[in-house]
């Protein structure tokens, strides 16, 4: 009885009276208004997520486009066979990705395979992408130089 989602109920039945909350729903609602909120003034957004739904065309890519907000991996990829990025899915379904506000520039993205050397023991890929400084920042931080040792 006291798994998140049973949190997450509970808060909504508290805090804003509603008696069988659609805990999916209202998560996303509240997502997509905060993430509208930092894009209107001004911020970027990069959001990684664990969709648990196809990250091609499910509910979270849909809202998350209706606001702006583009799914930055798999488009830069669309000449080749999308992995499945959690271990035990068998229908190749991409449920984790990254999401990118408009205008940042990608320079190179990826998925790593699982329980990569250069990744983390996890039951999901690791999923990464590159932005360019100047379009995440607005200029190119200095470039550090190391003293000699």
């Amino acid at each position: 009885m006291d798994t998140v989602w049973n949190q997450h109920v509970r808060y909504y039945q508290r805090e804003r009276d509603i008696e069988e909350p659609d805990v999916h729903d209202l998560f996303l609602k509240d997502l997509c208004t905060t993430l509208a909120n930092f894009r209107d003034s001004g911020d970027h957004v990069v959001l990684g997520m664990d969709a648990n739904d196809d990250v091609r065309d499910g509910a979270v890519s849909i809202a998350l486009d209706a606001i702006g907000i583009g799914e930055a991996v798999i488009k830069n990829h669309r000449d080749e066979s999308v992995p499945a990025t959690y271990a035990r899915n068998t229908l190749r379904k991409p449920i984790d990705s990254i999401w990118t506000s408009p205008g940042l520039d990608i320079l190179r993205c990826g998925f790593l395979p699982f329980h990569s050397v250069y990744g983390f023991p996890s039951d999901h890929r690791l999923i990464w992408v590159e932005i360019c400084n100047q379009s995440l920042f607005g200029h190119r931080p200095q470039r550090i130089f190391r003293a000699p040792v």
